[in-house]
């Protein structure tokens, strides 16, 4: 009897801890389960430091889309422009407007600004065409500007005669840069002859013809209309000739605005030939 009450403790405490063990069991797998299962609490309410790293997260979000999207747009306008302007015909020059040249003058003027087809009046080399019109002998200056969207704008100035030099059968006409321009057979109503010394050409380099240039130019306007002939053998002298015959003595090219005012009077008294190459001493005889 003894022994069997021992086996039956033994196998009550046999089926205790396994009962126990069962149970733990149970409970960890409840427990398992529980972790995995979404909770129904509701989320923790997040403090001022997360609201403010959500607020920058999607700042440098918005930042980054905006340079994207700007990004974009820029690279499309650089496009756009690019084409307009180096590859469309919108500012194509289609019209050259030429000003201030004479019928005989206008034909050269013409054909030294032709614009080949398809160039854009932006890229247009205005330089170019200027530096063409000066080579044309009576264009004293010229001004190209580009008129938007289609048009060339080109002003010249022609070359006014002063004095016509004899060369040859005719006569050479001379600006007041002394630049001989054109070549006539006679001096046009009005302008005076000018005779340089043996061996001289007209030219702006020329010392003799720019001093009498400048002793026409010292003149009145309605004395200058009076000189028929000027006479430079060099710088250092130079006379004119007026009509009716009288001679003016003008000497060196200096002093010529008191030359110029001591002239005046001095033609109201009567005489052939008028010196003035020392104004404080002028003679009459």
């Amino acid at each position: 009897m003894p022994e069997r009450s021992g086996q039956g403790g033994a196998s009550r405490s046999t089926r205790g801890t396994a009962g126990r063990g069962s149970r733990g069991a149970t409970e960890r797998r409840g427990a398992e389960r529980a972790r995995r299962r979404p909770s129904n609490r509701p989320p923790r309410d997040r403090g001022p430091r997360d609201h403010a790293a959500l607020e920058a997260r999607a700042a440098r979000r918005r930042t980054v889309l905006r340079r994207g999207i700007a990004g974009v747009v820029t690279a499309g306008v650089v496009a756009g422009l690019v084409w307009l302007l180096g590859f469309s015909s919108v500012f194509d020059v289609t019209d050259v407007e030429i000003a201030g040249t004479s019928p005989e003058t206008l034909p050269a003027v013409r054909d030294a600004t032709r614009v080949a087809p398809d160039t854009s009046l932006l890229w247009l080399d205005t330089s170019a065409l200027d530096a063409r019109v000066q080579t044309i002998p009576r264009v004293a200056t010229v001004d190209v500007r580009r008129s938007l969207p289609h048009t060339v704008t080109v002003t010249v100035t022609e070359r006014e005669p002063v004095a016509a030099v004899p060369m040859g059968t005719g006569v050479a006409l001379v600006d007041a840069t002394g630049f001989a321009y054109r070549t006539m057979p006679a001096p046009p109503t009005g302008i005076p002859r000018l005779v340089l010394g043996p061996g001289l050409a007209p030219s702006p380099s020329d010392p003799t013809t720019v001093a009498a240039v400048r002793v026409l130019a010292a003149l009145p306007a309605d004395l200058r209309s009076k000189v028929l002939e000027l006479r430079a053998a060099s710088p250092y002298d130079v006379s004119f000739t007026l009509d009716g015959g009288r001679t003016v003595r003008w000497g060196a090219d200096a002093d010529d605005a008191r030359k110029a005012a001591v002239l005046g009077p001095l033609l109201g008294r009567p005489g052939s030939t008028y010196d003035v190459s020392t104004p404080d001493l002028p003679v009459v005889s």
